[in-house]
């Protein structure tokens, strides 16, 4: 009697996922027909109701091939959503599988916004074959060139150097050489740094300087150039414009270098609100506390991650 309950128990939860995956499948597809000839909004509801991937990923992934754009692109933007709501690492990589798709997609917009997504993601979810991939696209569109540069170099795989270099070499685009040396300086290569060091420590650290290059560098999570970044936050120079138009006094860039930096640092004493400020009372504060704990923490560690 006991096997038989066990039985009846499985069949009843086989039908109980296969009514889930059908209503999925009929209320997913009722959300793209309403919005056809438009932009489909995201039905991140219905994705969080979710409870069995397997129920939903085969629906999602034939949105992926469909002739009409904003059809694609909502299938790869509901993906990115199942990484919120599935989290077991086997469910992410699972996902991961079907994100790569959008490298071979007909639409640079699909590519681009997709490269941009991965790279939110962590590099241990990332095959071996799957880096090999991303490196190989570097030579098929420029479109996609240097947003791929910067997501091979946050998956750590150094082997990639010898595929980034010639991007770095003359006759490539200025804007592209940066982002190839960022990225080699994120995987740990010596040149690239010294490159990325000699081109920026003679600069005066302006607005100029704090909004286009000091995001680069901090994505390289190299001690060296952030020792360089550290110096400028030590500067009382004020060479950068206040984020506050009403405002027209020149202010320190510690302040936005800050912003930029202390979520790359771990155990640092404030962190970063939702809106990328500081998350301090006391702006003048903060910066003086920064400033103590960067001078007792020398050996500071730079966080994991993106």
């Amino acid at each position: 009697m006991k096997h038989i309950i066990c039985l009846l128990t499985f069949i009843l939860s086989l039908t109980n996922l296969s009514l889930e995956g059908q209503s999925f499948k009929r209320d997913y597809q009722s959300h793209l027909d309403q919005h056809q000839d438009q932009e489909i909004p995201i039905p991140y509801e219905l994705l969080k109701r979710q409870t069995n991937l397997d129920n939903i990923l085969g629906v999602i992934d034939r949105t992926l091939s469909n002739e009409a754009i904003n059809i694609r692109a909502v299938g790869y933007e509901s993906l990115d959503v199942l990484h919120e709501v599935f989290k077991r690492t086997q469910d992410h990589k699972q996902v991961l599988a079907l994100q790569m798709k959008a490298l071979e997609d007909r639409s640079t917009q699909i590519q681009l916004r997709a490269i941009v997504l991965l790279s939110e993601l962590e590099p241990a979810y990332f095959s071996a074959s799957q880096k090999t991939l991303l490196i190989s696209h570097l030579t098929n569109t420029a479109d996609t060139q240097s947003e791929l540069l910067r997501l091979i170099g946050q998956l750590g795989d150094t082997s990639a150097i010898t595929a980034i270099r010639p991007y770095t070499q003359k006759g490539i685009s200025p804007k592209l050489r940066w982002q190839a040396y960022l990225a080699m300086a994120r995987l740990g290569d010596e040149q690239a740094i010294a490159t990325l060091l000699s081109k920026v420590q003679n600069l005066e650290v302006d607005t100029d300087v704090t909004y286009d290059l000091v995001p680069g560098l901090v994505y390289t999570h190299q001690k060296s150039i952030y020792n360089f970044l550290i110096a400028a936050i030590n500067s009382n120079e004020t060479n950068c414009l206040p984020a506050d138009p009403d405002q027209t006094q020149p202010i320190n860039c510690a302040y936005r270098i800050l912003e930029y930096i202390v979520p790359e640092i771990t155990d640092f004493p404030f962190g970063i609100q939702a809106s990328g400020d500081l998350d301090v009372e006391d702006y003048s504060l903060a910066l003086q506390t920064a400033r103590e704990w960067f001078a007792a923490n020398p050996d500071y560690q730079i966080a994991l991650g993106e």
